[in-house]
């Protein structure tokens, strides 16, 4: 019994230990590999949700910044905003995305 209390012990210590010190950064450093940015025929940017017919979720808004983003440095000549709204059927989130980003109607397509 006081062995399983000392492992279990041991664990947490070394649980509590990978969580406070930058351990766990350290030891996942080589496991995170970002490609460089490259011309592509298209961005899409898939959608969170949205709060209303006006309001993005969270979520979708830093989805759409980015996309938005990585659109105006030219990383592609299409930017296409995709999400449905099964909740409201009278507007879909892309159709919120685009109002938000400021698209006209003549830049949108169904």
């Amino acid at each position: 019994m006081k062995t399983i209390k000392n492992t279990f012990a041991l664990l947490f210590v070394v649980l509590l230990f990978c969580g406070i010190l930058p351990l766990a950064n350290w030891l996942s450093h080589p496991l995170a590999y970002a490609d460089k940015l490259r011309q592509s025929d298209a961005i899409i940017v898939l959608s969170g949700g949205v709060i209303d017919a006006e309001t993005l979720d969270t979520a979708t808004a830093y989805r759409l910044l980015h996309g938005l983003l990585l659109f105006k440095q030219g990383c592609a000549p299409l930017l296409i905003l995709f999400g449905g709204n099964p909740v409201s059927p009278g507007f879909s989130d892309a159709d919120v995305m685009a109002r938000v980003a400021g698209c006209s109607m003549s830049q949108r397509q169904p």
